[in-house]
């Protein structure tokens, strides 16, 4: 595997000069005094155990310059993708209250409290297919042909909907966000041949906190990029739980995200070669 790495400069990621800045954060290095620096400053770094596999300590930095430049366009697209991606789920999908909110408005339909033609399409996604998979059970028509339907045939399937899928209880989990983490951990590590680090400060009452080496560093600041409002605690968080979780494991940006290099086709998406994807019958989510 060849990589490219540079100096510490490490300019800021705007999303209006995408294509010209996101290069700067290839410019990966992480010192040589990198452990000492850390024994001056009172850390310690956590296990490197911890590390996915397949990230060699001595990485094969290219020279040739086409070459530097192809990985650099490779690291692009996955910054690119990455921005889209997240983006796209976080509008479609949306917070844990539309999920259930969306419950409510159905059994409030159900009681009469408001109309049931009123609520459809404004359901949130996963609530949405799940209305459509029943719907085309009971009456053998698509979601799109909901209007077609009689009050009472709208009702028996909002019913079972109500009957299959409850609210989602408990502390809120967001899944959108540790993907997209260790998306780009996996750039990173792939394109660039350096570890995101963590290390834990002497005595700190609030856990671990990223390393300063620039490949940790550029994990958070790209983040920070595609989504400004998340904490950079947050960040870190999701760093030191991905590392957990892939510690002696690969770490792949293809594992993570299939369908990266693929492309739409009349008849669904296409998988990059060397990927498939197979029809399987629909099982909604947390029916009990």
């Amino acid at each position: 595997m060849d990589y490219l790495i540079a100096d510490d400069d490490c300019s800021a990621l705007s999303m209006e000069r995408y294509d010209q800045q996101a290069v700067g954060y290839y410019r990966l290095a992480a010192g040589a005094d990198f452990k000492a620096r850390q024994r001056r400053e009172g850390k310690v770094m956590l296990n490197p155990d911890l590390d996915p596999v397949g990230v060699s300590d001595t990485p094969n930095i290219v020279h040739d310059p086409q070459r530097q430049a192809a990985i650099s366009q490779e690291f692009q697209r996955k910054l690119e993708y990455l921005w889209l991606n997240y983006n796209f789920c976080r509008k479609v999908l949306g917070p844990r209250q539309a999920f259930n909110q969306s419950i409510q408005d159905l059994r409030d339909a159900l009681h009469g409290k408001v109309e049931l033609s009123d609520i459809i399409d404004d359901l949130q996604l996963e609530i949405r297919i799940v209305f459509g998979h029943f719907l085309e059970e009971m009456t053998g028509r698509s979601s799109l042909q909901w209007r077609r339907c009689s009050d009472e045939e709208l009702r028996k399937v909002a019913k079972k909907v109500t009957t299959k899928i409850f609210k989602r209880e408990g502390p809120s989990r967001d899944d959108i966000l540790p993907l997209h983490v260790a998306g780009i951990m996996a750039a990173v590590q792939e394109c660039c041949g350096r570890r995101v680090t963590m290390v834990k400060e002497i005595r700190d009452i609030y856990g671990p906190v990223l390393s300063k080496n620039q490949a940790s560093q550029t994990v958070r600041d790209i983040m920070k990029a595609i989504d400004p409002d998340i904490a950079e605690r947050t960040i870190a968080l999701a760093v030191h739980k991905l590392r957990k979780e892939y510690a002696g494991k690969p770490m792949r940006f293809c594992d993570l995200f299939p369908f990266y290099g693929g492309g739409l086709a009349a008849d669904g998406m296409t998988p990059k070669p060397g990927h498939g994807h197979k029809l399987v019958e629909f099982t909604p989510i947390c029916v009990r």
